[in-house]
């Protein structure tokens, strides 16, 4: 069989194939980029340019709303990590754990809508402090034992606490508290359990927002655990 008769039945075969399924370019559009169609002028094969045409141009148009929504992205966490740095600033300035917690709840509370935020502090039972969500709490206490798993985690998580853990940390608020976040960290001296509750749904995802989220709150831990220990060196007698 000669060249010329083999392509002639391979064109056979595609043409019966397409005639056997008019759906085809439809479920595979990409084709039609590839194909090269002559335009003829008042023939109804330019009607296949045109979509062709209009194929590509929704495509270069998803392309630049992608684009433009990862610079938007990338804009609003280069804002957030410049905001973040300010917070740190701030952070290592304040000189008591209540002042601690002001400016901490001022800026979370502005960057991931936290209505609530919860600090609380194991095995520190001599600090008074003046904010009911900044709490000390003795040892063995039921607080310390409903939390006691996420400090083995020792990584973030995110809604998934139930109505008791809700109850123990919101109180009243309980039934306005829709997203919550847990970040827990220890030291030698202390272990310390962060808590964000929000009144809107989905505030707290894994991704860089979370990930800048964590490195704050360990940044506050830190400043915490300092300035208690600076307290209980002050409430010492001389020797």
């Amino acid at each position: 069989m000669s060249l010329a008769e083999n392509q002639s039945i391979e064109s056979d075969q595609i043409i019966e194939y397409l005639e056997n399924h008019p759906e085809f370019f439809n479920k595979n559009p990409t084709v039609l980029c590839k194909l090269v169609i002559p335009h003829q002028v008042n023939r109804n094969v330019s009607s296949l340019m045109e979509y062709q045409s209009i194929f590509l141009k929704d495509q270069n148009r998803n392309i630049y709303k992608e684009r433009e929504n990862l610079v938007k992205k990338l804009e609003y966490e280069r804002k957030l990590a410049n905001a973040a740095h300010k917070l740190i600033l701030e952070l290592q300035a304040s000189s008591s754990p209540d002042q601690l917690y002001e400016i901490s709840f001022k800026w979370l509370k502005n960057y991931y809508s936290a209505n609530r935020l919860v600090l609380i502090i194991i095995g520190n039972p001599d600090s008074s402090f003046n904010n009911s969500d900044l709490r000390g709490l003795e040892k063995n206490s039921k607080l310390e034992f409903m939390f006691t798993e996420i400090f083995y985690r020792n990584k973030p998580l995110c809604n998934s606490l139930q109505e008791e853990h809700l109850g123990a940390l919101f109180g009243e608020e309980i039934d306005r508290i829709k997203s919550t976040v847990l970040l827990p960290f220890s030291s030698h001296a202390r272990r310390v359990l962060l808590v964000l509750g929000s009144y809107k749904t989905d505030r707290y995802i894994a991704g860089f927002k979370l990930d800048l989220l964590f490195l704050i709150s360990r940044i506050i831990s830190m400043k915490l655990d300092l300035l208690l220990a600076e307290n209980t060196c002050q409430k010492k007698p001389a020797a």
